[in-house]
């Protein structure tokens, strides 16, 4: 495991990590939670995510990486058979980067848990999640607390995981 939450790291400071996680060492959790990454930082990790196969556990909770550091995160994602766990909750994301990480929750081999609370998805967020995870059969777990959703969003996200037979936990 390699836990950096709560550090103050910046993106310039992100490289050694992208580096370590290059040199093959089987990090199995990588938590980078509560600094101050951004998109910029993604574009440091996100290679080193398709590098590297051991992380099962991604923790972003409490960055800035934004929309385009959540399309940089889907890039990655989409690569990845490792991946289970990814917690983004708290990053400003909102339908645009939503959108990104349904494509990679459809595309992805492994990827079972999504926490992408308290960010601002919106309806149309939740929708594109819902889409996606009617096409994920080993997907689990959702939280899209906290995103100003209303009640336009529970139909789609109902019939979604309704018809789904792995799916066990819902926040919403």
């Amino acid at each position: 495991a390699l836990i950096l939450s709560r550090k103050g790291l910046l993106d310039a400071e992100i490289t050694p990590i992208a580096e370590a996680m290059h040199s093959g060492a089987p990090i199995t959790l990588l938590d980078l939670s509560f600094n101050k990454l951004t998109q910029i930082g993604m574009s440091i990790i996100g290679p080193a995510l398709d590098f590297n196969s051991s992380i099962s556990i991604l923790s972003l909770k409490s960055n800035d990486i934004g929309d385009e550091g959540a399309k940089l995160l889907s890039n990655a994602l989409m690569k990845s058979h490792s991946i289970t766990q990814v917690d983004i909750s708290i990053n400003n994301i909102k339908e645009e980067g939503a959108m990104s990480i349904a494509e990679a929750l459809k595309a992805s081999k492994s990827l079972t848990s999504l926490l992408i609370g308290s960010n601002n998805i919106g309806n149309k967020g939740v929708k594109f999640l819902s889409e996606a995870i009617s096409k994920n059969e080993r997907f689990t777990e959702l939280d899209v607390s906290s995103n100003d959703l209303t009640n336009e969003c529970c139909l789609p996200l109902s019939e979604a995981i309704g018809s789904h037979p792995s799916f066990t936990t819902l926040y919403i």
